[in-house]
């Protein structure tokens, strides 16, 4: 019997946790407590940031940092400064590291498919209009 009502009160607790977690008020509150406990700590954010770089890229927050420096913390290929977060590019087939892009060089190698065909079609298309002036 204890059972019975040990399983009823479970289930009562589940379901009132799929409620609270449906509720886009309490969503709100705890993406800004998390958010709030990620920024309140600059070396918890910095011991986070070198898990993710070591786990994503397989190199070393230091070895991340350098090369970014060393590329003067721009675009390789618009060479704009960055202004937010860079992308770390590599190959999809060979997992090797190539250089930092920003989110729209990186997006536009991807949407390519990281292919020289297509983008040097893509460029004779553009210059193609670009010598008629169009």
């Amino acid at each position: 019997m204890p059972f019975k009502d040990l399983d009823r009160r479970r289930k009562a607790a589940r379901d009132c946790n799929a409620r609270r977690r449906e509720n886009p008020e309490i969503k709100a509150a705890e993406a800004r407590a998390a958010a709030d406990w990620y920024r309140s700590d600059a070396k918890r954010r910095r011991d986070m940031k070198a898990r993710n770089v070591l786990r994503n890229y397989g190199i070393t927050l230091e070895q991340y940092e350098d090369s970014l420096e060393a590329q003067g913390n721009r675009c390789a290929i618009c060479h704009e400064d960055f202004t937010e977060n860079p992308c770390l590019d590599h190959s999809h087939t060979t997992g090797q590291l190539r250089k930092f892009l920003c989110h729209p060089c990186n997006r536009g190698l991807g949407q390519f498919k990281d292919s020289v065909k297509l983008l040097e079609a893509a460029a004779d298309y553009l210059k193609e209009y670009a010598a008629e002036g169009k």
